[in-house]
């Protein structure tokens, strides 16, 4: 049985076993493989929450081209508890903002 974290989605599930049986996919295929459920924008959002928990990464920097981990595999056999997963942090769109901007 899966032990999802408190921050995770129905919708992370479905991306984690959607990766488990393709070697790679990116928001769109994803998208369209889900058949108008999720938006490509939707999807794109929780795979960098998902690669921010480690549970899957970008085929390399930079790239919209996802591949499930090792922890993503454990977390859909039910061998890792998501809970134990620290909760990702703010995920910024685009490049992250000058810290000095922040601080004023």
């Amino acid at each position: 049985m899966r032990k999802s974290g408190v921050w995770m989605t129905q919708l992370d599930d479905r991306i984690l076993e959607h990766l488990a049986g393709e070697s790679w996919a990116s928001p769109r295929t994803m998208a369209t493989a889900f058949v108008g459920t999720s938006s490509e924008a939707r999807i794109w959002e929780r795979c960098r929450v998902l690669s921010a928990a480690g549970l899957i990464g970008p085929m390399w920097p930079g790239t919209r081209m996802y591949e499930i981990t090792t922890s993503g595999q454990l977390y859909l056999a039910g061998d890792l508890d998501a809970q134990d997963v620290p909760a990702p942090g703010p995920v910024w769109v685009g490049s992250p903002p000058d810290p000095r901007s922040l601080y004023g």
